[in-house]
């Protein structure tokens, strides 16, 4: 504040023994100017006290485990089996060895919150029981562990918009499972384990639905914490973890309490970081690659991608095959997001601002960096003629990750394991390290 107040001073013209004086009394001063010009909303030294301190959950550099209770075994209607978590995302105590080695110390374990609201009490008992089993495996291992709620998509009957939605089915007994949640965990050490509310809100994406998004959040966090007041709460912001929506993130609910964290996703530009990702609402993002990092030329060679992908015999579909129309259309919303993205000069400085506006929002928030995750981050492997290049998605994720450190933020890569290697610290078959990936994310190279 006070080299504000200062600046306002001299712009008025005070200097020698007069300056000196209003300079003596600026801050005082200067702040009554900043109250009155906007700045009231700022939080005071009671208000802040809790926000400011070092978390009692320390993280530095972890990755997400998908698989294992993510995306659970449903059919086609979307009833849950018997025994919903699949098996290909299990990982061994040797794995983990590995990955502490590689000098990761925290785990992000996405869980389907699907397969408990299926199933009725004793049922979900046991399931608690399958994923603590886990969590007491991965503290052995030296972790500290974020479970993290993970809804799947539509149309299934425990998606985004019934568990999480104004007016969801599963709204009301989706609190309910928070608060169980919490009160389960109560059984694991509070600076070791947390619990994410939930993954990647769609809401919140414009100006009425932040408003709805706040009150959802929010009645989340009063319901978890009703089951445990120790446990690390973490919240993300409304649209998907947008940067732009924690940085206007209302923290008056939270700020007395000293075990909330908040995080944020990188996929930024979605046009680099998201292309050839199949099942993407837009269209051309599953035909696209080759575009480069940092932005240079006129994106040449990933305009001919487009093209020859998008007439092969059967382009790759978005959420359904595309008719001749609709690739037409792709081909031009391709071809415009390419050019967007060349003329914005995309580089480690346009990613360092996007960085800022969290950062400047903590500041002025008065939050210690160290409570502010970036939760996920990556960029969709080289593939089939689609997808970043290996050298460019290197680039991307190195400066992604400096990006966070710069700023002592703690990061999760995602994700550790992808049975089609799309985005992924390890490569199937056989789970071998990427080399890539490895010196992008300055991870220990293992022996």
């Amino acid at each position: 504040m006070r080299p504000v107040a200062n600046a306002i001073l001299i712009s008025l013209g005070a200097g020698g023994r007069a300056g000196r004086r209003w300079r003596r009394y600026g801050l005082r001063v200067g702040g009554a100017m900043l109250l009155c010009c906007g700045f009231a909303a700022l939080p005071t030294q009671a208000q802040r006290s809790a926000l400011s301190e070092q978390p009692t959950l320390r993280l530095n550099r972890g990755i997400s485990l998908v698989g294992w209770f993510t995306w659970a075994n449903v059919d086609r209607v979307g009833r849950y089996g018997t025994d919903p978590f699949r098996r290909q995302g299990a990982v061994t105590m040797l794995e983990l060895d590995r990955l502490r080695a590689l000098g990761l110390d925290f785990i992000r374990l996405p869980v389907d919150p699907g397969a408990f609201l299926s199933v009725d009490r004793r049922e979900r008992a046991r399931r608690f029981a399958t994923v603590g089993t886990a969590i007491k495996m991965l503290h052995q291992a030296g972790f500290r562990v974020i479970w993290d709620y993970h809804p799947v998509a539509e149309p299934f009957p425990y998606s985004y918009n019934s568990v999480f939605a104004p007016g969801g089915r599963q709204l009301d007994a989706y609190r309910a499972l928070l608060t169980e949640t919490t009160r389960f965990l109560r059984r694991f050490p509070a600076d070791r384990t947390a619990l994410e509310l939930i993954n990647e809100p769609p809401l919140g994406c414009g100006p009425q639905g932040g408003n709805s998004y706040h009150t959802l959040i929010e009645a989340a966090y009063r319901a978890a914490r009703a089951g445990n007041v120790r446990l690390p709460l973490m919240l993300e912001g409304g649209c998907f973890a947008a940067i732009d929506t924690l940085a206007a993130f209302d923290l008056t609910p939270y700020r007395a309490d000293p075990a909330v964290l908040f995080s944020f996703h990188f996929y930024e530009p979605a046009v680099f970081a998201k292309q050839g990702e199949a099942g993407s609402k837009a269209t051309y993002l599953p035909n696209l690659g080759a575009l480069p990092y940092p932005a240079a030329g006129d994106g040449a060679e990933a305009l001919t991608v487009l093209k020859d992908n998008l007439d092969a015999p059967q382009p790759a579909p978005s959420t359904a095959p595309l008719t001749l129309a609709q690739r037409d259309e792709a081909g031009a919303l391709g071809r415009e997001a390419v050019r967007r993205y060349v003329s914005a000069g995309v580089n480690a400085g346009w990613i360092e601002a996007r960085f800022d506006k969290v950062a400047h929002w903590a500041r002025a928030q008065r939050v210690s960096p160290s409570r502010i995750v970036l939760g996920e981050f990556s960029a969709m492997r080289w593939n089939r003629n689609r997808g970043a290049r290996d050298a460019d998605r290197a680039r991307w994720t190195a400066d992604v990750r400096r990006a966070a450190e710069r700023r002592n933020f703690p990061w999760a890569y995602w994700a550790y394991f992808d049975p089609q290697n799309r985005m992924s610290l390890v490569l199937a078959p056989g789970r071998r390290l990427d080399p890539v990936t490895v010196v992008a994310l300055d991870l220990r190279a293992p022996q």
